[in-house]
């Protein structure tokens, strides 16, 4: 199932304002206060979207290998099924959804209708009855980029699944049962493979074969290939993260444990740190994860421990995939106080916070759903923050109009 929208990002927001200034219609002074003004009294108008978003939860947005931004999720009810069952409302559906940005193209302004930089929000998306989908990564199949997606049944099991999300692409090309509770997943391009992470072990499938599984680790929380699919990353909630080589499923004893404390030498048997999300730079000794004391840190792979964590940041107790851009130097990600905050990657220094959001829906916290992507496009890159109801675009522009400084 697929569709489409159109989002109008309205004509008295920041992105209107933003607009002007950057056509020199007006001066840095009159920005500064329409962008207070703003702040201070309402937010701008922002993209209503209109897949199924009754009672939701998003529960992850993240950049794909194409650029969009692909994302899940939950809802108690969804229309489509509400015309078929009126009486069984109260079923749990996963959205499966896939974001693409439309750009305007044409310079052209005026002081009064000035075009913002995003015209269009295309939105495709899949709905799932009876699959809580967990985790999803990119995949190469025959030229084409379909996603890879995991998650788990009602029953007991799980499945992985490699599809499409839009129309065109209609059906699945292949759908793996897997016999266990699935938390995570990883791909690795160069190998043609991928691995799923479940409570009782790891299953690896290459070239759409799944392999029988692995009890190398259990109780999974988070996967990583390195660059060639030699070497897996595993973490888990009760041995922490381990390093293993894919090709013999043997263990390495040197990497027996990796320190995601940055305070302690060791990290002791009965409080075990263990990553929630994790990312290996292109330099293949640097790791980036969030753990499970909500930190995000960058780890030095040749000292086996924390170098540092990012300053400032209030993690999620939901895991959340890391929002970086290695080309520009950057991560960012959304803290459960409702600031967006941007570091550099490697240096982990802060370069902006901001609160984006307000604090509360119906007087219930709203913090849980919130989301951030660094989006790169050729004409510049902007920070895109979801919420359950909207999107809304912070350019670097801002960050240096702000009350705040951006190096």
């Amino acid at each position: 199932m697929g569709d489409s929208l159109n989002t109008k990002l309205g004509n008295k927001g920041i992105l209107n304002v933003l607009t002007l200034r950057e056509r020199g219609l007006i001066t840095n002074l009159s920005y500064k206060q329409d962008v207070m003004s703003i702040k201070m009294h309402n937010h701008p108008n922002l993209p209503q979207p209109t897949y199924p978003k009754n009672d939701g939860c998003s529960q992850f947005f993240r950049i794909s290998m194409d650029g969009c931004v692909v994302g899940v999720k939950q809802t108690c009810s969804s229309p489509i099924h509400e015309m078929l069952h009126r009486q069984q409302r109260n079923r749990n559906y996963n959205i499966l959804l896939g974001f693409k940005f439309i750009y305007n193209k044409s310079c052209k302004t005026t002081e009064s209708q000035p075009l913002p930089y995003i015209s269009r929000l295309q939105v495709q998306y899949k709905i799932f009855e009876s699959l809580r989908i967990a985790d999803s990564a990119d995949m190469i199949f025959n030229n084409d980029r379909p996603l890879l997606y995991v998650g788990n049944h009602h029953i007991n099991h799980g499945a992985a699944i490699l599809s499409f999300i839009n129309c065109a692409h209609p059906n699945r090309i292949c759908e793996w049962k897997i016999e266990s509770y699935i938390n995570c997943c990883a791909s690795n391009i160069y190998s043609n493979q991928f691995v799923v992470g479940c409570e009782d072990g790891v299953y690896f499938c290459k070239n759409l074969k799944l392999s029988s599984k692995s009890t190398i680790t259990s109780n999974v929380a988070s996967v990583e290939f390195n660059n060639d699919g030699n070497s897996l990353f595993a973490s888990s909630k009760d041995q922490g993260v381990k390093l293993f080589d894919v090709r013999e499923n043997v263990e390495k004893n040197i990497f027996n444990m990796i320190n995601l404390d940055c305070s302690n030498d060791k990290i002791l048997a009965n409080s075990i740190t263990y990553a929630t999300r994790m990312k290996l730079l292109s330099d293949q000794v640097s790791l980036v994860v969030s753990d499970s004391n909500q930190h995000m840190s960058k780890i030095d792979l040749r000292m086996l421990r924390c170098v540092f964590h990012y300053p400032d940041h209030v993690g999620f107790e939901e895991h959340k995939p890391l929002c970086y851009d290695e080309d520009l130097d950057l991560i960012s990600a959304m803290g459960n106080d409702n600031y967006a905050r941007l570091w550099s990657m490697h240096s982990g220094k802060l370069l902006w916070r901001d609160k984006l959001f307000r604090e509360t829906v119906n007087g219930s916290p709203h913090h849980c759903s919130y989301h951030c992507c660094i989006v790169s496009t050729a004409r510049c890159w902007f920070l895109a923050v979801f919420d359950n109801e909207c999107m809304i675009r912070v350019s670097p522009y801002d960050f240096n109009c702000k009350e705040k400084s951006f190096l």
